[in-house]
């Protein structure tokens, strides 16, 4: 009788850690799922701010916003190229 009651310990015992090594893998794999539920909203959200922001680059460095930025601070444009054409001299290289 005493090797039936160790028996039906050992096999309650045997089954219990079985019960809770699947619940425990249950709540791993559930844990998991919101994890990566959260990291592809997080990459979704950063997808957006990155298209966001490369469109506020293209817009800051455009040509007519910059033109725009140059006219209101005084600066023109020239009319035209200025270049003045020195001759070397025969004495400038002594």
């Amino acid at each position: 009788m005493k090797k039936s009651v160790v028996m039906y310990f050992f096999y309650t015992l045997l089954i219990v850690i079985l019960v809770l090594s699947y619940l425990w893998q249950r709540f791993q794999v559930t844990k998991m799922g919101y994890r990566v539920s959260h990291l592809e909203s997080r990459r979704a959200k950063l997808g957006d701010e990155k298209k966001y922001l490369e469109m506020e680059k293209l817009n800051l460095s455009s040509l007519s916003r910059v033109e725009k930025i140059a006219r209101e601070r005084g600066m023109i444009l020239p009319q035209k190229p200025r270049v003045i054409a020195i001759r070397e001299s025969e004495h400038s290289h002594e």
